[in-house]
């Protein structure tokens, strides 16, 4: 009977020696339906491989050994062989067909280049249960149980469905995912991991032991995230190596920074906002700052409180604006210091008090109570750079009914002036000279010495014409008892 086989370029058969270097198995003979062959060439566009027989032929274009679900479709299970793939190859069909056959290349003993499905050890070939015995064709992961599925790459890399609910999808160690049905678990173990979303992505990254996480993202998926945007995202957090420990920021999509935080390494934190910033607490607020406290404010500063003010530094404390500066209290102000207070205005200060409405005499509105020390205004002083333009001077109006008063128990009134007539006792009509006392008193004198050595008792008349007139003698104190600077209002 002929052979069903079509014919085939016959190339000369390889030897038994040169077969058994390959094969552990005696040569079939040359009427068998079935034989083995090893793939010597793959062509991956027509998925066909030439394949080379154990007994010396060669065929080419064979289709590889695949699973369809629906051939229309495409579905099925495909893989592609390697050079040195071992198949069975029959003839029953009238052509030749490959189909898959267990691998018989033998490998030392102890040497299994395959790496384990769940990476535990003591389970499957290594339990003493199991381990009788060595199968010198063995070279599946030692650690597969009964009812185990897995599918092994030759770089190690493996598909896993295990008894138990587990599933492992292995690339290595450090890049695999493991599913336990038990406890619900999903492990993703990554060196570096990368997930990619409709939100953007988040990434994670051992570059060189240099290790970070970031996270990109966006609102919009059309405007933002698409892939095929070039990274418009305006959310990014950035941690560990690439951002410095801890960095996030709102951006736009053209990358300007719109707000951010940053957390250094050596606790430095900035914040960046180019917007509006609204805290709200529900409960206190303690802040606690070891070194300086700077607040610069480009428009208005107002602060607002229900009850008191407080504000205390053991150092020092800073407030400077740009243009105002406002504190409003529903009730109390209260600023101290343990030392100096200096309050510098490049123009104006105005200090105003409504007092009590109620208000009865003896009430005090505004009080400055000073203790070991003095009171010192310094008005136009030429050398603190006033330009004597203003005519600086102290006004005090009192349009109450209540007095001016200066008292003093121990110390002295002074009122000096290098100006004639500038102390105006009365107002403007101030245009009577005040009297020096000391001066009238030795005008008096004289003129009590002088009428007492001049008055002298006659008959009838003068004695006789006085050699000198009388107020003559003392009118040349006159002039000295008119005060150059005090003058007295009628």
């Amino acid at each position: 009977m002929a052979s069903v086989r079509p014919e085939y370029r016959q190339l000369p058969k390889i030897n038994s020696a040169q077969r058994g270097a390959l094969f552990d198995t005696s040569e079939p003979t040359q009427t068998s339906y079935w034989e083995r062959c090893v793939v010597i060439d793959v062509h991956i566009g027509s998925k066909t491989c030439a394949v080379l027989t154990d007994s010396g032929s060669v065929h080419n274009n064979l289709a590889f050994p695949q699973r369809y679900i629906d051939p229309q479709s495409g579905a099925g299970e495909y893989s592609i062989p390697k050079v040195g793939t071992v198949y069975a190859l029959h003839y029953h069909l009238g052509y030749p067909v490959l189909m898959e056959y267990t691998s018989e290349f033998k490998r030392p003993e102890g040497d299994n280049p395959n790496s384990r499905v769940t990476g535990v050890t003591g389970f499957g070939a290594e339990d003493g249960m199991h381990s009788a015995g060595f199968n010198e064709f063995n070279v599946g992961p030692p650690d597969l149980m009964a009812g185990d599925w897995t599918r092994v790459g030759s770089a190690g890399n493996l598909l896993g469905v295990l008894e138990g609910g587990i599933t492992v999808f292995k690339a290595s160690e450090l890049a695999q995912i493991i599913a336990i049905k038990g406890t619900d678990l999903l492990k993703l173990l990554g060196r570096n991991l990368e997930v990619i979303t409709g939100f953007g992505k988040i990434s994670f990254v051992d570059n060189e032991g240099k290790t970070s996480m970031s996270v990109k993202g966006g609102a919009n998926y059309a405007e933002q995230t698409s892939p095929n945007l070039n990274d418009n995202f305006t959310i990014h957090a950035d941690l560990g190596s690439t951002g410095n420990l801890v960095d996030f920021k709102i951006t736009d999509p053209r990358g300007n920074i719109v707000a951010g935080i940053h957390y250094g390494p050596d606790g430095e934190v900035t914040r960046v906002s180019n917007g509006n910033n609204d805290t709200r607490i529900g409960g206190s607020n303690t802040e606690r700052i070891g070194g300086n406290n700077e607040v610069t404010v480009g428009r208005d500063y107002i602060v607002t409180a229900d009850n008191n003010i407080l504000q205390s530094a053991s150092n020092s404390a800073s407030y400077e604006a740009i243009q105002d500066h406002s504190i409003q209290a529903g009730q109390d102000v209260n600023i101290r210091a343990q030392r100096n207070v200096n309050i510098t205005a490049g123009k104006t200060i105005n200090v105003d008090a409504t007092g009590d409405l109620l208000a009865l005499p003896g009430d005090t509105t505004v009080k400055a109570s000073i203790i070991n020390g003095s009171l010192v205004l310094d008005i136009g002083n030429p050398i603190a750079g006033d330009l004597q333009k203003a005519l600086s001077g102290v006004t005090i109006n009192v349009n109450g009914l209540g007095s001016i008063n200066l008292n003093t128990d121990v110390g002295g009134i002074n009122l000096k002036t290098k100006i004639p007539d500038s102390v105006l006792l009365g107002g403007q009509l101030s245009v009577f000279h005040a009297v020096l006392f000391e001066m009238l008193e030795q005008f008096l004198l004289q003129l009590g010495i002088y009428l007492d050595s001049h008055i002298h008792a006659t008959g009838v008349g003068p004695s006789s014409p006085p050699i000198v007139p009388p107020f003559q003698m003392v009118a040349s104190l006159l002039p000295a008892l008119r005060s150059q600077f005090v003058t007295i209002g009628g």
